[in-house]
């Protein structure tokens, strides 16, 4: 559902995404699956529950591990403290599709495909939602 989500671009999760600024981050984007991902994005999140870089790279890992069904929530956390996440726009309307609300997630990856129509997540939730 969109609610009052809006949109910001960030960069390419397969390798263009932003440096950690952190060790703490650099944990998160390391985790080799989605658990070991996972915990150090919970305990920094009980400490910096708005950062938006801590968000952004446990979306990534999950989206680049194949789970972002995951990641739902956190896409959806960030949006709020950052609008205009495609990755997280992506995420939204692939876990809105599942749901089957359909259009919300239309909406979303059309959102998500206009800062980011070269990721693979991207085209590959877009083909998804239009076959």
């Amino acid at each position: 559902m969109v609610g009052g989500w809006m949109l910001w671009a960030v960069g390419n999760v397969w390798g263009q995404s932003p440096p950690p600024s952190d060790a703490k981050e650099e944990a998160v984007q390391q985790g080799s699956d989605s658990s070991t991902a996972f915990a150090p994005y919970a305990n920094d999140f009980v400490t910096d529950q708005q950062s938006a870089k801590l968000h952004y790279d446990y979306i990534a890992r999950m989206v680049e591990q194949g789970t972002p069904e995951l990641a739902y929530d956190q896409a959806q956390m960030l949006v709020v403290y950052d609008s205009g996440s495609a990755l997280a726009w992506g995420v939204i309307a692939w876990g809105d599709a599942k749901r089957g609300e359909m259009a919300d997630a239309i909406t979303e990856i059309v959102m998500a495909a206009r800062s980011l129509s070269g990721n693979a997540f991207i085209q590959s939730t877009a083909g998804n939602l239009y076959a």
